[in-house]
């Protein structure tokens, strides 16, 4: 069914699905154009993927989220291995109040690269957003560890909620 389904509307690419454009992610359960897609993204799906995140840029600077996510979404879906496109779009569900998926983006962005610190800081957020600002407090100390300063939000965390 999922071949002839991507044939009938000349899916050759993941990006290429109507349904990938719109929600973000495809319908059809073991899709073959998007389980290639996933295995190995090549130079074009990377060249659509980083359009995909400028785009969802663009639109997180203006405001509008809901479009910043679904280009945040199209660039995982594209790249699925992106530790910035799952902080991007982390940051955007932060943004619109959907903390649990926001927390995990930032846990899956945090297990694909571990030493950087924004995504650290990503799910700090989110912890503070569902209010487990002790969580907050653990994931920010991680952040200072990797990059060392001062990080805003820390401080926001400790005065306000007395966590030292």
């Amino acid at each position: 069914f999922a071949y002839s389904f991507c044939t009938l509307l000349g899916v050759k690419e993941m990006s290429d699905c109507p349904y990938v454009k719109e929600c973000g992610k495809c319908p059809v359960p073991n899709c073959p154009v998007c389980m290639a897609a996933k295995e190995e993204p090549g130079d074009k799906a990377r060249d659509k993927a980083e359009k995909a995140k400028n785009e969802g840029n663009d639109c997180y600077k203006n405001g509008d989220f809901k479009t910043a996510l679904r280009h945040y979404s199209l660039a995982v879906n594209l790249v699925p291995g992106s530790h910035v496109y799952r902080s991007n779009r982390s940051a955007a569900h932060c943004s619109m109040g959907n903390f649990q998926q926001a927390l995990e983006d930032a846990q899956k962005a945090i297990e694909l690269k571990p030493d950087w610190g924004k995504g650290y800081s990503r799910a700090a957020m989110a912890f503070s957003g569902l209010r487990y600002y002790h969580l907050a407090a653990e994931a920010l100390t991680k952040q200072l560890d990797i990059e060392g300063g001062v990080c805003l939000l820390f401080i926001y965390l400790v005065f306000n909620f007395q966590l030292v």
